[in-house]
């Protein structure tokens, strides 16, 4: 980041490594087969509702079920109940910056220079 900088750069480099993610999860589900293709919506929602439960009590191990239920919810073109569990994705963001918070400075900087050298990557990559 630079001094003239308004923190976009850096926003911009963590939508883009949200976005690697979820996609190299998505990929993942699909190879799999798609093993919630046939859950009813309510179905989906409890799985997902009850995996984030899980995160949230243990937030160091995302369960997978929960990028196997994201991917079938993006499939179906719809968002996961975020509203359903707002207490456990905040006590997982707060666990996260907690954990951030706690890493050394060449750790947190190791981290980031990982991350930019994938987006680095991806930008010179032809399509």
């Amino acid at each position: 980041m630079t001094d003239t900088d308004d923190g976009s750069f850096a926003l911009n480099v963590a939508h883009s490594e949200a976005a690697r993610l979820w996609l190299d999860r998505t990929m993942r589900y699909l190879r799999w087969g798609r093993i919630y293709g046939g859950c009813t919506d309510g179905d989906l929602t409890a799985l997902w509702i009850t995996a984030m439960c899980s995160w949230a009590a243990r937030p160091a191990e995302r369960p997978l079920a929960i990028d196997e239920a994201e991917a079938e919810f993006a499939l179906l073109d719809r968002e996961p109940p975020y509203a359903f569990a707002r207490d456990e994705i905040g006590h997982v963001a707060a666990r996260t910056m907690a954990d951030l918070a706690d890493m050394a400075a060449a750790e947190r900087c190791a981290a980031g220079e990982r991350i930019l050298d994938l987006y680095r990557d991806e930008v010179a990559r032809k399509n």
